[in-house]
């Protein structure tokens, strides 16, 4: 089985420095925003295997330092100015991997451009003057997934039969028809290659609609020898790729021969135009081709977001599908469902946090999820630790309240949009706050413009979350506690001991009468269900009857808040608008 080890990019776009995985197992998964360096990454990788495998260790156009496994074997190359060449080990004493996967997602064709054109072009050229070639270096995008398709058909693969039968509801080869339209007159520029030998087989009734079942059954030879069952899927997907991919340009010489493919699935008597799959369901085949049929122990797969445009139920079997895969895959994500802990194949030591073209310590992440009871997952914590403006507060639901009453606020008035460049999240305490700060964002705080503590005004508020965090050394301007309050035009509440001993009477601690709490700013017209019944009781039985429990009225009110609070009217939140207005301040967003 290959294993990437370790990798040192010098001065490549955004990274320069060295990436470490050596305790990950079977995948790597780069999280970070965009344009922390996780595709600049694939790219690099590309690009030193693209030198060392099809050039001799030439034309990198960067310094590096590579170290990876095969069969039990390390193999180091690396390329330093100050050592001129460096090499460890000669290309031609270099065991690489067998096959080098790209698959990507977007639009964007940088990846291809950069790494993978060049050695396409020149293996269409080729491959089609051989007896046959099968390409070492496959950048696979969305234009693929029907050959990929055709191939999981073709498997006799149990797992690929239960995905085609429970993902995509078909149950044998025998219900797909193919539509092929190809170009006879373009025969000639591939001469007699074994992919044109086995298309004139399958289309030998010159036919262009094709039952599945025929491919799957028609015996591929190469070189005069029939290929294994096992190993036909593989070679559909070649033939079909070399003879529907390239097209004649002053890089290519050769014009494809299939020009397009339809495929139709016979399903209960109707008839199932598969061009109508989801972009999610595309992927699913991609991948399940890659890891099931094409893929080997020794290939190195490069996923650029796989999970893109796929639904929650399925990322969950994209990663299921990555984790069981025999070789290694390196991949990017953007999603924070897709690192599932609850799923399988999860694993954290496969984890990295990158941003700025550095992989980070994870360390804060897994404290951060700690230490919010698992309410924050990994990309989501990724995502706090690279923002700059950052409001940290105290409840369970207090960020779901403000980002609420930010989205209400803004359809009216833009300057409250202002606030969605805030990174928002709960301590789940007043308590947690300190702990959080020390343990997580003080290590980020040169990058952080203004960070923002927001509690409420009771004694908890205060003596677990404001004051420790108005003792912060040197915190200056950037750190900031603040109290939820209904006015900010004079300081209305003491922040000392002995001014909370005053306004409560000698008591330190701060009465409830004088407290002031998020679920304050709700308008009374929220909850009228829950006050209703405890303003008509008259009698002490009515009392006693009222369904409240130990929480009284007021915890009542606060349960029926938090699992409301989404339906509320807009007007409920009339309230939140001086706290905003104070946080637009405080950030300097105005």
């Amino acid at each position: 089985m290959i294993s990437l080890r370790r990798v040192a990019i010098y001065n490549y776009k955004n990274l320069n420095g060295i990436y470490s995985f050596e305790n990950s197992k079977g995948y790597v998964a780069l999280i970070g925003l965009n344009g922390s360096g996780k595709s600049n990454l694939l790219e690099a990788i590309s690009i030193i295997f693209d030198g060392l495998i099809n050039n001799n260790g030439t034309g990198i156009p960067f310094d590096y330092e590579i170290e990876y496994g095969i069969n039990g074997h390390i193999y180091t190359r690396k390329k330093r100015q100050a050592t001129k060449d460096g090499i460890i080990c000669k290309a031609e004493e270099l065991e690489f991997p067998s096959s080098l996967i790209a698959c990507y997602s977007g639009e964007d064709l940088r990846l291809w451009h950069v790494a993978y054109e060049k050695y396409h072009m020149g293996y269409f050229n080729e491959a089609v003057k051989q007896t046959y070639s099968s390409p070492a270096f496959l950048y696979i995008n969305k234009y693929c997934w029907k050959i990929a398709l055709i191939s999981l058909l073709c498997s006799n693969n149990d797992n690929v039969k239960v995905f085609l039968k429970n993902t995509l509801k078909i149950n044998s080869p025998i219900d797909v028809e193919l539509d092929l339209s190809y170009d006879d007159t373009r025969k000639d520029g591939f001469q007699a290659h074994a992919a044109l030998n086995w298309f004139d087989r399958i289309v030998q009734d010159g036919h262009q609609n094709i039952n599945l079942n025929i491919i799957a059954t028609t015996d591929i030879y190469i070189a005069g020898r029939q290929v294994l069952e096992e190993q036909k899927a593989k070679y559909v997907f070649n033939f079909l790729y070399l003879l529907s991919q390239p097209k004649k340009n002053e890089k290519n010489k050769i014009d494809k021969l299939i020009e397009d493919i339809q495929i139709t699935v016979n399903n209960r008597g109707r008839k199932l135009n598969f061009d109508d799959l989801s972009e999610g369901e595309k992927k699913l085949i991609l991948i399940e081709c890659i890891t099931k049929v094409l893929g080997e122990e020794n290939s190195l797969v490069l996923l650029d977001e796989p999970d893109a445009h796929t639904h929650i139920a399925m990322k969950k079997d994209l990663l299921k599908f990555i984790s069981e895969f025999k070789g290694q895959t390196i991949m990017t994500t953007h999603s924070p469902m897709f690192l599932n802990k609850r799923w399988d194949g999860y694993d954290e030591n496969n984890i990295f946090y990158i941003h700025d073209g550095k992989i980070e310590d994870t360390e804060p992440l897994k404290h951060l999820s700690e230490l919010t009871d698992n309410e924050i997952d990994y990309f989501e914590g990724s995502f706090i630790l690279s923002s700059k403006k950052i409001l940290v507060v105290e409840g369970k639901y207090d960020d779901k309240y403000l980002k609420k009453a930010i989205n209400i606020f803004a359809k009216n008035d833009a300057k409250y949009n202002r606030l969605n460049d805030v990174t928002i999240f709960s301590a789940n305490s007043a308590g947690s706050a300190e702990v959080i700060y020390n343990q997580i964002l003080s290590n980020s705080i040169n990058r952080i413009e203004k960070l923002v503590f927001l509690f409420d005004y009771d004694d908890g508020g205060w003596k677990d979350g404001w004051k420790k965090i108005e003792q912060i050394p040197n915190r200056g301007t950037k750190i900031i506690p603040m109290f939820y309050q209904d006015s900010y035009a004079s300081a209305n509440y003491p922040t000392t001991d002995e001014g909370v001993t005053i306004a409560n009477g000698g008591s330190k601690t701060i009465k409830s009468d004088k407290s002031y709490m998020v679920e304050d700013l709700f308008s009374e017209n929220a909850y009228t269900d829950i006050i209703t019944p405890v303003i008509n009781a008259r009698k002490h039985k009515d009392f006693r009857n009222l369904p409240y429990g130990k929480k009284g009225t007021a915890g009542r009110i606060k349960e029926y808040i938090e699992s409301n609070y989404d339906n509320f009217t807009n007007e409920a939140y009339d309230g939140f608008k001086v706290v905003l207005d104070e946080l637009l301040n405080v950030f300097e967003l105005n």
